[in-house]
């Protein structure tokens, strides 16, 4: 992604979150809990962003925000997976936007 810029940005985005299946059995309810951004192709930002303790605690952001933005709830996302195998995931939101998830290690 460029964003406009002359060059591209490259990493990975590491997520966590907890699921919850939906009361159907048939998809997946996402609430996000943190969001980090690793490998960076600038060095800088690299050294900046892979750091042990960066990261956007997104849980936390939404307590903030529900409690000081009326009308706001925190969006908790559903996925419906297609496909399944020991190495890959690849699902669908309810926007119909496609996701693919690869298994790095085996211990998560």
């Amino acid at each position: 992604y460029s964003g406009g810029l002359p060059f591209a940005i490259t990493g990975a985005i590491v997520s966590s979150a907890d699921i919850t299946p939906t009361s159907d059995g048939n998809a997946w309810e996402i609430y996000m809990d943190q969001v980090e951004i690793k490998g960076s192709n600038i060095p800088l930002l690299r050294n900046i962003l892979d750091g042990e303790n960066v990261s956007l605690q997104s849980r936390k952001l939404a307590a903030v925000l529900e409690d000081n933005v009326s009308g706001y709830s925190t969006p908790k996302p559903i996925f419906d997976t297609t496909y399944l195998d020991e190495l890959i995931r690849i699902s669908r939101d309810q926007d119909g936007k496609v996701f693919v998830y690869g298994k790095t290690s085996d211990s998560t």
